[in-house]
């Protein structure tokens, strides 16, 4: 049987997507918090980046968010979280990708920046992440992003959004 240990920190958004993805997944697993202001010297030789999150699985790391909830997907494929489909799954990547790249960044940089002359420019930045992602959002089937089903798009999105807002 799988031992699966999860690394994490509750303020993490990045730690907060995988959380979502094993509960959906209904994956048995032993949660271990990681003090970010104060990381243990034995997590530095477990994680190579000395980040979170990190998940170990039979004694073999995976880490960065996106890679983690792949893995799951695939050593885990019941209770899918991707779309059957190739393209369903190309399109899922593509809003992770967005969210990734475009999305969560304004978030941090908004909460994180301290240099309020910055804050008109990310702003705008996010109003423009929030109208595309509106758009995106209008042509969706069903009521989770990718229809009928919650998938990995969710986690992200909302694992985003959760730990921001607080």
């Amino acid at each position: 049987m799988n031992e699966v240990r999860f690394y994490s920190n509750d303020v993490c958004p990045f730690a907060y997507r995988v959380r979502l993805a094993l509960a959906e997944k209904a994956i048995d697993y032993e949660l271990v918090s990681v003090d970010l202001n104060a990381i243990p010297d034995w997590y530095y030789r477990l994680s190579p980046t000395g980040k979170v999150p990190l998940l170990t699985c039979d004694d073999e790391q995976v880490w960065e968010s996106t890679v983690i909830n792949e893995y799951l997907e695939e050593a885990f494929p019941e209770r899918p979280l991707l779309p059957s489909s190739p393209i369903g799954r190309a399109q899922a990547r593509i809003w992770i990708e967005y969210c990734n790249n475009a999305f969560q960044p304004n978030c941090c940089g908004l909460v994180f920046e301290l240099d309020e002359d910055k804050h008109p420019a990310i702003i705008e930045a996010l109003d423009e992440s929030l109208a595309f992602i509106e758009q995106g959002l209008s042509e969706t089937p069903g009521p989770y992003w990718m229809g009928d089903a919650l998938t990995l798009v969710d986690c992200v999105f909302r694992a985003n959004v959760t730990t921001h807002s607080v």
